[in-house]
């Protein structure tokens, strides 16, 4: 209890100062908790029946049990003996409607406990006065003299906010655990009515006070009430509602996007529909933005109830005086869009563009202006190569071509040849794209001057899309005519190729500002040379070009500025240049591989060969080789001699000019050495050549000296008993005992695949020599050597000749035994791969190869084994063919 004074009326003023003072002694309070006689079922409810996605949900139980009044009483003395005084007491907090009857007042106050007067007496003595039921604030007045200081006892009843914390639970259907809610009551003595609040979000959410939901999912929300009407049995109370988290669906039925029209108040009507909650049609709104001739307004409701068909909602808005202008020479442009909400809250709006993200406006011109020339500008047309919308492209000059362009939009229809006279011409075609309604590409029969500025006129009536015309009109080259045509440049050059001085004639179509080019050449970059001289270039920009006549010009690099400035390789040539009009001509340009390239080669480097062939330094056995001197570029040799040994140089120029079909190689051939000889004796040889390029670099006495050695005999080695093995290539000698010398050789076998049958050789006990079957070995087969020793064969191999076919060996279905032939024009050496056998064996079918390990005395399966120098073969084709080494 508080017993400090809060609100004091003029006639207690003085009685309170004694208050302050005395008025504290001697006062106390009691309470008592009081229920109602019967019960009464508990309810609940959801303050919408539809949520959106992130709502705040308010749920509300009415429970009238819960609303607990508790008896109390407050000791308080009244100080003052005076008629009609007054004083203030502060009791407990939340004065209740004792006696229920809707007002908390003094008849809910009961005063007693009066020593002064009798208890019949005391409402004659006392008047109450409650003044701040919330706060307990009372006022207490005197209405008959006494003697004061009367002890007093206020019997009242007090009410508190109650909260209930179990029972109540809200739930969806993605998130059946859901939530369990604290529910406070909205104020004392409420009659029993509690509220509690949650937020609905995603599945994803982790706030433990969300309740998760998604799109038309129910929400659930109960009460068990335990003090029910029925007494022993609970009652469960249930309310519930809808989620929907899309947006109505706005649809315009008219205007059109982008739409003219002279009408001067247009009518807006959008159909919305929403198959959730429903539409909240009290939140139809129509949005108008200022884009010109006016000043924005609104949002502005329906002008007319919006009807409901079928679930879809029509909303009409008219007769906006916004929108209004004069009967004539005005044009107003607005950005419109209908805006919406249903029942759940979610926003719906009109979007003129479904591709472009977020809610895009329509417009509409309000249109009573007639179109009117703009501008117009030579060389433009309508690319229909672009992929843009908008396909103007002023780049091509075409020089029989317009655009005329006017203030707005206007009606295909209404546009035609006839229409204009274009420096009294009338034109082959017009045309009018939706991509730029406000232009007409013109195509006329002959071609503009470079510099043309053409007086354009409307000799017919044109509208624009709103249906004003115009049927006169014109421009000039004062008035917005002008040139949109660049200048066109040529270049001539005096050579292509050169190691000295270049020059280059350029002229132009019309004449230049500054009335002189830039000329560039873009030479390759030294520092990219290695990885690609094309990557990179530098600009070399000339100086001193010289007029040479009305728009021509001409410069030259001598070749002290050559050798300075430009670089070996492919030089690009660049003019640029603006007209009058500051339109950019140009040709050419900096890569010397575009298809518009005006392109030099500077070559200042000397040919040389790489390489001889033979090597210089190399030694051959091959008595007959091809001499090769190979260049990188194409050459005029001047000057070529060979010398054998040292004997005299033999002048060979005419054989190897007359060898070369690139003037790249060279080839000096048996047959065509000095003295027309086929074969080289032994010993030293040198070729030496004097060469220029096509760009005039020379380079003499390149030389290479190589020497021919005799070539020695191949040694195939042996393993005492037997070997498979062959010979390389086509012996000297094909008889037997030419080749097989040795008499520790006791016989030799071959095998006719053919024939399917072994020729055989033995050594004769009483000649020394080899006879039988088997009388020569060319070099194909495959043999079986016995010997008793480990002495190699060892026989003479010529190289394959120049101008003869290279050796094949046929081969049979089944079995054939076959050698490893040495095409190389080196001297063969056992041992020495010739490639894989798929590879050795090409454009042969087979299935089997077989070689033989001597040391092992066993067959070894070659698989993907090389095939080497010196063995001898099975092989089992599946097919017949021919072995091409």
């Amino acid at each position: 209890m508080k017993l400090s004074a809060k609100f004091v009326t003029a006639l207690a003023a003085l009685a309170l100062v004694v208050v302050a003072v005395a008025g504290l002694a001697g006062t106390g309070s009691s309470a008592q908790a009081t229920h109602g006689p019967t019960h009464t079922n508990a309810t609940i409810k959801l303050n919408k029946a539809w949520y959106n996605a992130t709502a705040v949900i308010t749920v509300t139980i009415t429970d009238k049990d819960r609303d607990f009044a508790t008896a109390a009483t407050s000791g308080i003395v009244f100080t003052s003996g005076e008629k009609s005084s007054s004083q203030i007491f502060d009791l407990q907090d939340n004065i209740a409607d004792r006696n229920s009857d809707g007002l908390v007042n003094s008849s809910d106050l009961d005063i007693s406990n009066n020593p002064v007067v009798t208890v019949g007496e005391r409402s004659a003595h006392f008047n109450a006065v409650v003044l701040d039921p919330v706060n307990g604030t009372v006022q207490l007045f005197r209405t008959v003299s006494g003697a004061g200081g009367d002890a007093l006892t206020i019997g009242y009843n007090i009410d508190t906010k109650q909260t209930i914390t179990t029972g109540a639970k809200i739930i969806s259907t993605q998130d059946a655990t859901g939530l369990v809610l604290t529910f406070t009551e909205t104020k004392a003595a409420s009659g029993g009515i509690f509220t509690a609040t949650t937020t609905l979000g995603a599945l994803s959410t982790t706030t433990p006070s969300t309740l998760k939901a998604i799109d038309q999912d129910t929400i659930t929300a109960t009460f068990t009430d335990d003090t029910a009407a029925s007494g022993s049995t609970s009652h469960k109370a249930t309310a519930s509602a809808k989620v929907e988290t899309s947006g109505p669906v706005v649809d315009v039925t008219s205007p059109a996007n982008k739409l003219s029209t002279q009408q001067r108040t247009p009518t807006f009507t959008v159909q919305i529909s929403d198959t959730g909650s429903g539409v909240d049609t009290d939140t139809i709104l129509l949005n108008l933005t200022a884009l010109t001739g006016l000043t924005a307004g609104g949002p502005f409701a329906p002008s007319e109830t919006p009807t409901v068909s079928g679930g879809v909602v029509t909303a009409t808005f008219a007769n906006h005086e916004l929108l209004a202008i004069g009967e004539s020479n005005q044009q107003k442009v607005v950005e419109w869009s209908v805006t919406v909400k249903d029942i759940a809250g979610n926003s719906g709006e009109t979007d003129s563009d479904a591709v472009t993200a977020l809610a895009q406006k329509y417009s509409i011109t309000v249109d009573r202006l007639a179109p009117s020339l703009a501008s117009a500008v030579t060389g433009t047309i309508w690319d229909t190569s672009a992929t843009t919308t908008d396909k103007t492209n002023s780049s091509k000059d075409d020089v029989n071509s317009l655009e005329v362009i006017f203030t707005e939009n206007l009606d295909t229809v209404t546009v035609s040849p006839g229409d204009f006279q274009i420096d009294g011409v009338t034109p082959v075609s017009t045309n009018v794209f939706s991509g730029k309604k406000s232009s007409v590409f013109i195509t006329m029969a002959g071609a503009f001057s470079p510099d043309s500025k053409p007086v354009v006129k409307i000799v017919s009536s044109i509208g624009d899309t709103a249906g004003n015309t115009i049927a006169t009109g014109q421009i000039d080259k004062d008035t917005g005519s002008t040139d949109g045509i660049a200048p066109q440049f040529t270049v001539a050059l005096d050579k292509t190729l050169t190691n000295g001085s270049i020059k280059l004639t350029v002229s132009s179509d019309e004449a230049i500002q500054g009335n002189i080019p830039v000329i560039k050449i873009h030479t390759p970059d030294t520092a990219d040379e290695d990885s690609d001289p094309l990557t990179l270039t530098v600009a070399r920009t000339l100086a001193g070009i010289k007029v040479i006549g009305g728009n021509s010009w001409e410069a030259t690099v001598d070749s002290t500025a050559l050798s300075s400035l430009l670089n070996n390789g492919k030089q690009a040539v660049e003019v640029t240049g603006n007209d009058a009009a500051s339109n950019a001509g140009k040709k050419g340009g900096s890569s010397a591989t575009a298809t518009s390239a005006v392109t030099f080669t500077v070559d200042k480097t000397a040919p040389a060969v790489t390489p001889f062939s033979p090597l210089t330094g190399a030694s051959i056995t091959n008595n007959s080789p091809f001499v090769q001197v190979q260049f990188l570029e194409a050459v005029t040799l001047t000057a070529a001699t060979f010398t054998s040994g040292t004997g005299a140089a033999s002048d060979v120029l005419a054989a190897l000019i007359a060898s070369s079909a690139d003037s790249k190689l060279f080839v000096l051939s048996p047959g065509s050495y000095p003295g027309s000889a086929t074969t080289l004796a032994l010993g030293d040889h040198t070729i030496k050549v004097s060469a220029t390029d096509a760009a005039g670099n020379k380079k003499d006495d390149q030389s290479a000296k190589f020497t021919v050695t005799e070539r020695k005999d191949f040694s195939l080695p042996l393993v005492a008993g037997w070997n498979l093995v062959s010979l390389p290539g086509v012996p000297a000698d094909q008889s037997i005992n030419a080749v097989i010398t040795d008499s520790d050789v006791n016989t030799v076998i071959a095998y006719d695949g053919a024939s399917g049958s072994f020729t055989t050789a033995v050594r004769d006990a009483v000649s020394g020599q080899l006879t039988g079957s088997l009388s020569t070995i060319d070099g194909t087969q495959g043999l079986w050597v016995n010997t008793t020793s480990f002495d190699p064969i060892k026989v003479s191999i010529p190289p394959i000749a120049a101008a003869t076919l290279p050796p094949t060996i046929p081969v049979v279905e089944g079995w054939n035994l076959i050698s490893v032939i040495n095409t190389s024009s080196n001297a063969p050496v056992v041992g020495v791969s010739v490639g894989s056998i798929a590879q050795y064996l090409t454009g042969v079918k087979y299935s089997k190869v077989y070689t033989y390990d001597e040391l092992n005395n066993a067959f070894i399966d070659m698989g993907s084994l090389n095939a080497t120098i010196g063995d001898g073969l099975w092989v089992f084709a599946t097919a017949a063919g021919t072995v091409t080494p």
